[in-house]
């Protein structure tokens, strides 16, 4: 018995496997021009791009340090994650003077859980403060300096694990 072949003799566009391979192709492109837009659009905050002048700051910020280590400050800073409150108690010779405080918890990666806040003396000499939502848990940077910003007490803290921190000068 002969089997006969059959010749489809049909355009090339009535036919399914053209439209596969275009369509799989097709795909690929609208993809990868999506994730241009997502790269163009979003671009990474780790990433800094005038890493030249971020780099000169860098003195600027260890001279800070030493006039920390000058006035020798420390600090506790206790963090109540169920009251929502920060309470700072300062230890140097420079405290007398501060009526406030500027505090900031930095999230390691993502930039938009930072917290940048004022404390204010209360009457037991200590600087209190209230967070404003609350705080994923993981490591956290906390930096401490005052209005001027002409000292700084930094350090971390691990949340919720760790409710109290030591920050020294150096």
């Amino acid at each position: 018995m002969i089997q006969r072949v059959r010749e489809d003799t049909g355009p090339w566009y009535q036919q399914r496997w053209p439209w596969i391979i275009i369509g799989l192709i097709g795909f690929a492109v609208v993809s990868s021009l999506g994730l241009v837009y997502e790269a163009v659009t979003h671009p990474d905050p780790l990433v800094v791009g005038d890493y030249y002048k971020a780099g000169l700051t860098i003195n600027q910020d260890l001279s800070r340090d030493q006039e920390a280590l000058k006035l020798g400050l420390r600090a506790d800073v206790r963090v109540d994650l169920k009251q929502g409150t920060i309470r700072v108690a300062l230890d140097g010779r420079h405290k007398m003077a501060l009526p406030e405080l500027r505090l900031q918890l930095l999230h390691p990666t993502i930039a938009r859980h930072d917290v940048h806040m004022l404390l204010t003396r209360d009457g037991a000499g200590d600087f209190d403060g209230r967070l404003s939502r609350a705080l994923p848990p993981g490591n956290w940077y906390v930096l401490i300096e005052p209005p001027n910003q002409a000292w700084r007490l930094h350090g971390r803290i691990l949340l919720p694990a760790t409710q109290q921190v030591n920050l020294g000068a150096g």
